[in-house]
C-alpha cells in the first residue's frame, strides 16, 4: 500500500498494491485544472501508475514503458508531455492526460539517472557519467 499524506501526516488517500508489488522508483506531480492534478508513480517493473493527487485513487491501469525500473521523469515544457527514463537506457514520451505513449525518444549510454527539460531541449544524465542533449 502507498499512502498519500498531507504535510501534517494525515492520510488522505491510499493506492492499493498487492503483496510483493514492485517498489516506487520515481514520482512526478502533473498539475491540472478543476482538481484534475495527478501523481505519476514509476515502478521497478517499468510501469507507471496514475493517481489522483487530491484523493489518492488510481486513475487507470498501469502503463508499461520500460524494461526495468523507471528512474526519472519530468514534464516536457509547454508541450505538456512527460519524458521518462529507465534502467533500460531508454527514454519515452507519454501524454499525462490520456496516458498514451508516443514511442521511445532515444537511448542513453547507460541507465538513465536524471532528466531535465529547458525550452525545446531534453537533458539526460546516465550511469555512464555522460549528459545527453536532445533538441
Amino acid at each position: 500500500n502507498v499512502s498519500i499524506r498531507e504535510k501534517d501526516g494525515t492520510v488522505f488517500g491510499m493506492v492499493q498494491r498487492g503483496g510483493g508489488s514492485p517498489r516506487i522508483t520515481s514520482m512526478l506531480f502533473v498539475p491540472g485544472s478543476y482538481g484534475s492534478a495527478k501523481v505519476l508513480m514509476g515502478h521497478s517493473n517499468g510501469t507507471i501508475v496514475p493517481v489522483d493527487a487530491s484523493k489518492g485513487e488510481r486513475l487507470g491501469p498501469d502503463v508499461k514503458l520500460h524494461d526495468g525500473a523507471i528512474t526519472a521523469m519530468t514534464m516536457l515544457g509547454n508541450a505538456g508531455g512527460v519524458v521518462t527514463g529507465g534502467e533500460d537506457s531508454s527514454l519515452h514520451l507519454l501524454d499525462p492526460i490520456t496516458m498514451e505513449q508516443y514511442g521511445p525518444l532515444g537511448s542513453a549510454l547507460g541507465s538513465v539517472t536524471a532528466i531535465a527539460c529547458g525550452g525545446r531541449k531534453v537533458y539526460v544524465g546516465s550511469s555512464s557519467g555522460t549528459i545527453h542533449v536532445w533538441d
